[in-house]
């Protein structure tokens, strides 16, 4: 998805759908050598085939555009950076609340839901505390309007 609005503007359709024809292929080949492991074969079938579709788009933006790879991974340099933290922290929810509940338990679905919301409020809190604070700001302003109309 990241990449369609720039295939669709710059006119690239052909350019995708020969990655897109390359990813089928790859997902196809990758869901049958990995077929013998089930559900988890098939989600890493998954992950490799879309690891080679990110890099062939990758490819087709830097012949197409003045923007190399380091400018793409610049750019996603904070989705990667949440993405890391809210990794660490559900292997830490898992770690911890593993020892209590299984991992196919309603308690620990909640651990996890709850540690994935504590995780990205700390993460967003970190990376984008102007925007943290003018939401904190606008909730308070709003609070203390209501309250004054009341009070009238």
């Amino acid at each position: 998805m990241v990449f369609f609005p720039v295939t669709f503007a710059l006119n690239l359709m052909a350019d995708r759908i020969k990655a897109q024809l390359l990813y089928l292929a790859a997902l196809t080949g990758f869901i049958y050598l990995f077929i013998p492991y089930g559900i988890v074969g098939a989600a890493i079938a998954v992950v490799i085939s879309t690891l080679i579709y990110a890099v062939l788009m990758l490819f087709v933006m830097k012949k197409n555009l003045p923007y190399g790879f380091a400018d793409f991974f610049r750019a996603q340099k904070t989705p990667m950076l949440y993405g890391f933290i809210q990794i660490v922290f559900s292997f830490a929810v898992l770690k911890i609340a593993g020892m209590y509940y299984s991992e196919s338990s309603i308690p620990m679905f909640i651990f996890l839901g709850a540690g994935t919301l504590i995780a990205f409020g700390l993460t967003h809190l970190i990376f984008r505390k102007k925007e943290y604070q003018n939401l904190i700001n606008e909730i308070t302003s709003t609070l203390k309007k209501k309250t004054a109309k009341q009070s009238i």
